[in-house]
């Protein structure tokens, strides 16, 4: 079940398309190896990246603030928790999971979070063979925020995958109704 449900989810990644109009904010980053990064992004919720053991990268997140809830994990497959990784795991060095660009979508608000929530659960743990499909049917036609991380610039640990610290550009996308802010750019849903 899982191993269709991480095909299924592969194969509909690039389909989620939001046509309404959008806003955005960009800002520069630096997070230190073993400490935690919290960056607010309006509308009561900020970006939390919580260190790995060892300075071997982050685990990111979109929560309340302070909560610990994790409103990027049930809109990211695949539901492993790899989706949300900035560093060392499942093989992959740091250094390559760190290039590029990086998109996690996040929910908007708390009844969304518990709604697509449900649908994750169902789709990892329900007898109903269909949980899965009807989870990726709703993240197709679902609104939500991204965050968009490029420009990785790290100083790594003598020779070790422990990291020092990773400079970062983020962009965060939001529909126009999320809350105020007075910084933010139109621009199209991505």
């Amino acid at each position: 079940m899982i191993g269709s449900l991480l095909i299924l989810a592969a194969l509909t990644m690039n389909m989620w398309g939001q046509s309404l109009p959008c806003k955005q904010e960009t800002f520069v980053a630096t997070a230190v190896g073993g400490k935690e990064l919290r960056h607010g992004i309006g509308d009561g919720l900020e970006l939390v990246m919580v260190p790995y053991k060892n300075h071997q990268g982050w685990s990111l997140r979109v929560s309340p603030i302070d909560s610990e809830d994790d409103w990027t994990y049930p809109v990211n497959p695949p539901l492993d928790g790899e989706a949300q990784s900035l560093g060392s795991g499942w093989g992959i060095a740091a250094r390559e999971q760190l290039k590029g660009r990086r998109r996690f979508r996040f929910t908007l608000n708390a009844s969304d979070f518990a709604r697509y929530s449900k649908l994750a659960d169902d789709a990892l743990h329900s007898s109903d063979p269909n949980a899965a499909a009807v989870w990726i049917a709703q993240l197709k036609t679902g609104r939500f925020g991204s965050i968009i991380l490029t420009d990785f610039q790290l100083e790594m640990e003598d020779s070790s995958e422990a990291i020092k610290s990773a400079r970062f550009k983020a962009k965060i996308i939001v529909p126009k109704s999320f809350g105020p802010k007075v910084d933010w750019e139109s621009c199209p849903c991505e």
